[in-house]
């Protein structure tokens, strides 16, 4: 039974069939990502630009370099996480 498996279901080398993926993969330090499109101009060239423009395709800088958690904090800010804890731990006083 197994031989005849074998037989009908060959064992591809995935090194062999995905050959010039891993050529490319292997390359990738030396492309420059901006170099120019990655796609063909064709029909998809349309939609492709109206995606860039209608879609956020790029990511904004952060206005401040500091983690969130060295951050300066005002008073009021201090106040709502008191409250949220008080809140989360279910240990809000009753109104009267």
């Amino acid at each position: 039974m197994q031989d005849r498996r074998r037989k009908r279901y060959k064992e591809n080398d995935w090194k062999v069939k995905h050959a010039q993926y891993l050529i490319m993969w292997e390359n990738r330090q030396r492309c420059d990502p901006e170099d120019g499109p990655y796609w063909r101009a064709g029909p998809n060239n349309e939609y492709i630009r109206w995606y860039c423009t209608s879609m956020r395709t790029k990511v904004k800088p952060s206005w401040s370099n500091v983690p969130i958690e060295d951050a300066p904090s005002d008073s009021s800010d201090d106040i709502a996480d008191v409250y949220d804890t008080v809140t989360r731990y279910g240990t809000q006083p009753k109104l009267s």
